[in-house]
């Protein structure tokens, strides 16, 4: 599966380690884990390691999420890469993001534009293009409507 985080069947990505959240509870009422899993396994799998938990449900801020913080620190000092909700939410809570995220995460943001800007290009040939078939279209009716005003003046 392709997208702008690249392929993630490349060699490069294999073995690689990702901070993440893990999906537990029951339906309309989810609670998340935030684990290192290796890259592979599924969204729900196995974890290496369990780095604390995140209850949107809760309302107290306070008891909402918990992070286990040095061992965050160690996963991102060996290379792991947190996903984008664990990075913002690592962020918020105030731990320090190494340099090889704030690089990778430049990387995305750059390639996210590009994305954005591919897009509005396309929507933006869509809209004219269908702007022409309206004219188009309008021309075409309007020289009936002159032809049998014509017929109408004789």
């Amino acid at each position: 599966m392709a997208g702008p985080w690249g392929n993630r069947y490349l060699p490069e990505n294999y073995g690689v380690v990702k901070l993440r959240m893990k999906r537990l509870g029951r339906r309309n009422r989810a609670y998340y884990r935030l684990c290192a899993m290796d890259a592979r396994t599924r969204r729900d799998g196995r974890a290496i390691e369990e780095l604390g938990f995140y209850d949107p449900v809760v309302r107290d801020t306070a008891k909402q999420a918990s992070i286990k913080a040095e061992r965050v620190k160690y996963w991102l000092s060996v290379g792991a890469q947190p996903s984008d909700t664990v990075r913002r939410m690592c962020e918020k809570l105030g731990i320090e993001m190494p340099e090889h995220v704030k690089r990778r995460q430049a990387v995305v943001q750059k390639q996210r534009t590009r994305q954005q800007k591919k897009n509005a290009d396309k929507a933006a040939k869509k809209a004219a293009t269908q702007a022409a078939l309206e004219a188009a279209k309008a021309a075409k009716e309007a020289k009936p409507a002159e032809a049998k005003a014509e017929e109408k003046k004789d």
